[in-house]
Formats: C-alpha cells, structure tokens, sequence
C-alpha cells in the first residue's frame, strides 16, 4: 500500500518530511522516519523496540493486509460499513462516491433540474433571455402569446417579396390564405372591383350553411351559420339552389336554358326544398332534394359553407319574387312556384334577351329591355339616326387550300334590322403588296355585289386583306377582313 508523503502542522509525533514531492513511502519507512535519532524522549530505548516489534509483525505481511490494518488504524469506513460518520473517521473513495449519490438521489435532483441529453419537463415557467433556436417542428398544446412579430421563412415584405409575418399590430402579410370553411371580415377589397362568377341573387330566403347531416335517401338537415342574434331567412316550402365545387362530377360546361337551369364549369348547382323549419331563430331546417327529370341529371347535396338562394315557394306568395343576374342579362321573376321558369314569371330583363326565345319572345337581342309594363312620366327620347354596321360572313371559314372556295358576304344592320339591300352598289378591293396584280384585280371587282367568291387564286400571299365599301344614297359603309 502507498501512502502520500505529507507534513501536517501542529502533530508532534510527525516528523517534518524534508522532501514532500518525492512521491510515496512504505508503512515501514514511515514508522521507522518516525522513531529517528532527533526523539529525545526518556523512553526513547522502550519506544525503538516496541517500533521494531511493529515494522517486523507489518513488514511480514502482504500488501492488502497491511491495508487492512491501516484502515483500522485510521478509522477508514468502507461502502459497507454501517457505522455513523463523524470528525474521528474517513470514507474510503467508493464510500465517498456512494454518500454523493445517495444524497443526489435523495435530493431528488432529476426533478429540479432539466437534462441536456434526454426528453424532459419543466414544471415552471423558464424564460430565455436570448431567445431559442429548434432544429425540430415545435408544438404549442395551449396557445402560442407572442408580444412582438412572428415571422415564417426569409421574409421581405410588398408585392414581389417572400415568407409571411403576422405583426403584433394584427396585421398579417403573405402571398396567399386558403381557408376550409368561413373568412368573416366587415371588408373585402379587389383592387376596388368586386367581381362575381356565376348567379347573383337578391331574394327574401337564403343563408349559409354550417353543416349538414343526410339521411339514407335524398333528404336531410342544415344548420345554418347565423351570427349572435341573427335570425335564419328560410321558410317552410323554399325552393332553394346553390353553387359549389365538389371533389369530383362537376359540370364540364357552363350551360342557362333560361328556364332555371343552370350548369358552370368545374361546379355543380344543388336544388333543394325546405320541408321544415325549426328553432326559434330558424337556425335548422329540414329539406329534400329537387327531383330529377329530363333537365335535372344528378344530384349535388348542399354542402357546409354554401351559399344559397330562396327564389320560389308553392305555398307562401311573398315569397316567390327575386332579382338575378348572370354576365349575360338581368332578370326579374315574380310568382315562382316551381322549380323551372315560365313565361309568366319573367316580369322583366335586359341585357342579353335571345334566351327569352324559349318562351316564343323574339323581340331584341343584346343590350336590349323586356318588361311586362311600363309607368313612367316625362318623356322618351330617341336618337334621330342609329349608325349602320356591317359585318361579315363566310361559308368555308378564313383560311382554304388548293381548288378551295370560300364566299364572303357582306351585311348590313341598324340595330337588329338588316337593312343591306338598301345599299346600291359594293366595290371590293384587295391588298396583297403587289400594286400592280392588287390594282388589276380591282377594276374587275367593282360593283361587284355584296357577295364575293375568293378561289386560291385570288391568294397570291397568305393573310389577304380585303375591302368593301357599300354605297346608298347620301351614305357610305367601309369593312374589312383578311382571308
């Protein structure tokens, strides 16, 4: 066993070491620099022998047995030793690292402090005063309160920068927003135009749908979305449609028979009827689909989020007038109590009239008026002269080959009146590029008639343009077309 060579002050029998770096001694030779020549004891002769006595008995032992008796000397509590700690002994260094442990353990310090290693929770609230970076997807259970800007990605702000930021102002900028159900703003902008695809209603009946629950068959039951104190506008009977984009069997085509049928491309248009209404804000109803026939193919159930519009009833008459406007015209029912349109509730429209043909009414095309009646003071005035246009119309198209023909006509209208044979003479003239070929060709196609043949060989270029002037008296009309 070594033990370290160390002075200790203020222990007589300890003789001064005069070398404490010069490593370690046996137990013998310390014993035996204890009893040197410098004790001046008066039994100093006793004291020599009683040391020789001890480093004979040690010096015949091994070393873990001399060990064994150094801690018995020194009083040396071992890892299993059970006897209570005090000034007057020492702990052996497993001893020593057991006592730590035990009183981490019995701190309980796994519970205090937060481990770099390992998955941990803290109890308390810990703030990071510069901040904190996480190489992972970070979740928020509860909330996430944010007392500056949360910026995603490499931000740069305006039209043609990058990222997003939601700013502690409220104010969010990004590229774009896509929402599964309701956006609910006091405000929309586009640019300062508001556009509409499709219908626009303006009736009695209609809302927004929160959800809805089907039955086995065709029928089922809406709650409506209604806003605090908001009473629901839907009756008993309503005969209702709506327009939205489902994930599959859309309309391929847009299509307006003018008789209320209505398909648009990329959606379908549900028709339903209201059977029931209940609660006493008329949030839910009960309601069933419009049945098919020969106009109405296949049914698109009402789904959460659609908008829809009340535009007849059978039962109750206040409620069977609406207004509706396509791109096309603008229209005003009255008396609707069916699912399809008749002459009789179209009271008025302007706009694009041509598909009031399919109730026997010719009168007027685009930018026209139909109504029923008209009461009215003051006075109507028309222009004294409605400017003549001429139009143009082929029987083979614009462009034709090798021993094609293709004959361009030339029209004349007033408003919706051909007023072409009124004009007494049409010379035609055309422009190739080459003068003289050009000029030639025009001296014989002078009064030619409103009709004009072109063969292949009037072609000596591709994209010909020709020219017609018509001519009546005190007036003249000029067109052109390229061939």
């Amino acid at each position: 066993m070594n033990i370290d060579k160390k002075y200790i002050p203020k222990r007589f029998r300890n003789k001064k070491l005069s070398d404490s770096s010069a490593g370690s001694t046996s137990i013998t030779n310390q014993i035996t620099s204890i009893s040197g020549e410098t004790h001046t004891h008066a039994n100093k002769l006793i004291l020599d022998q009683i040391t020789q006595k001890w480093i004979n008995v040690i010096s015949s032992l091994d070393v873990d047995e001399q060990g064994r008796i150094i801690a018995e000397l020194a009083n040396i509590l071992k890892i299993d030793d059970d006897r209570e700690l005090s000034d007057e002994n020492i702990l052996s260094s497993l001893r020593t690292l057991e006592e730590i442990k035990n009183a981490i353990d019995g701190q309980n310090l796994d519970e205090k402090f937060l481990s770099k290693i390992k998955d941990d929770t803290a109890a308390g609230l810990i703030t990071f005063i510069k901040g904190l970076i996480s190489n992972e997807v970070s979740q928020f259970l509860k909330g996430l309160s944010s007392g500056g800007d949360i910026t995603i990605g490499d931000f740069i702000g305006g039209l043609t920068g990058r990222g997003a930021k939601i700013g502690n102002n409220g104010k969010i900028e990004a590229r774009s927003l896509t929402l599964w159900e309701f956006l609910e703003v006091p405000e929309l902008r586009f640019n300062r135009a508001e556009v509409i695809a499709g219908v626009s209603w303006r009736t009695k009946g209609g809302g927004i749908i929160e959800s809805v629950t089907m039955n086995s068959d065709v029928s089922g039951t809406v709650t409506l979305k209604l806003e605090d104190g908001d009473i629901g506008r839907v009756k008993g009977d309503d005969l209702c449609m709506g327009i939205w984009h489902y994930e599959s069997e859309n309309e391929i085509e847009d299509r307006d028979d003018g008789k209320g049928n209505y398909t648009f491309a990329g959606f379908g248009t549900s028709y339903f009827r209201i059977t029931e209404v209940r609660g006493e804000r008329k949030i839910e109803f009960d309601f069933t689909m419009r049945p098919l026939d020969a106009n109405y193919t296949k049914h698109f159930i009402p789904q959460s989020g659609m908008h829809f519009a009340a535009f007849g009833n059978p039962t109750y008459k206040d409620r069977q007038n609406s207004v509706y406007e396509t791109p096309e015209y603008t229209r005003r029912l009255v008396g609707v109590t069916t699912w399809e349109y008749t002459k009789a509730n179209i009271s008025m429209q302007y706009g694009d009239l041509t598909n009031l043909s399919v109730f026997g009414i010719t009168t007027g095309t685009v930018g026209s008026l139909y109504a029923n009646d008209v009461a009215m003071t003051g006075r109507i005035d028309q222009s004294a002269y409605v400017g003549d246009e001429l139009e143009f119309k082929t029987d083979n198209g614009e462009y034709i080959s090798l021993n094609e023909i293709t004959t361009i006509t030339a029209y004349i209208y007033n408003t919706w009146d051909d007023v072409t044979n009124k004009y007494e003479r049409f010379d035609w003239t055309r422009d190739s590029g080459n003068s003289v070929e050009d000029n030639n060709w025009n001296v014989q196609h002078l009064d030619y008639g409103n009709v004009l043949p072109v063969t292949f060989d009037d072609l000596p270029i591709e994209r010909v343009l020709f020219t017609v002037t018509a001519y009546k008296p005190g007036a003249e009309i000029k067109g052109q077309i390229i061939v």
